[in-house]
């Protein structure tokens, strides 16, 4: 009689470890999920750093493998054609710019040197630099040829956002990532990071 109840007691007490490891598991999804849910819903957020610098913020998307797979496939895809398991990705980060430049620069004549003709040729040319830009270009007879170097650093910075109770901070509510173009020409139309579920 002692043993059957030790071994009630023994499986009464299993039964509700499974049950709180059933429902922390659950909380966990149902956080992610809400989590994944503002992320998409607040989307891409557009703002000017202290310095004028165009910036953007994002939150992290956290999916699981069979979730990459429905939804990003084509990410999937790009990801396997470097070689990489989707079970060993960490996170993916992707960003497109733009880059506008609107300029006003003079035209110039050019004397040019060709040889074999032993003589000069007449270019109308055109040059225009800044921090940000470098465009030269000339003209000859119809044909219009230039050289454009735009650089365009961004700065990615993920942080943690802490979930808050009146002043007590705990535990992470999201992870943003604010993403900051150096280049004051070009600005940041897309963002989104996606992190793998563990």
């Amino acid at each position: 009689m002692k043993n059957l109840s030790l071994y009630i007691a023994l499986s009464l007490f299993s039964l509700m470890i499974i049950q709180t490891i059933r429902l922390n598991h659950s909380q966990n999804e149902r956080t992610r999920l809400q989590s994944n849910q503002s992320a998409l819903l607040n989307g891409i957020e557009h703002y000017k750093t202290a310095d004028n610098l165009n910036a953007v913020k994002i939150q992290t998307i956290e999916l699981s493998k069979r979730e990459m797979k429905e939804h990003e496939s084509e990410l999937v895809t790009t990801i396997e054609k470097q070689g990489i398991k989707i079970k060993r990705l960490e996170s993916l980060t992707q960003i497109k710019t733009e880059t506008k430049i609107e300029f006003k620069t003079v035209l110039k004549d050019s004397l040019v040197y060709v040889p074999g003709k032993d003589s000069l040729v007449t270019m109308k040319c055109m040059e225009y630099r800044d921090p940000w830009i470098n465009f030269s270009g000339c003209y000859e007879s119809d044909t219009f040829a230039a050289k454009i170097q735009i650089p365009v650093n961004l700065d990615i910075i993920a942080h943690r956002i802490p979930k808050q109770f009146l002043f007590f901070k705990f535990g992470v509510k999201s992870v943003d990532i604010d993403i900051i173009s150096l280049n004051p020409y070009t600005d940041i139309a897309y963002a989104k990071n996606i992190r793998l579920k563990k």
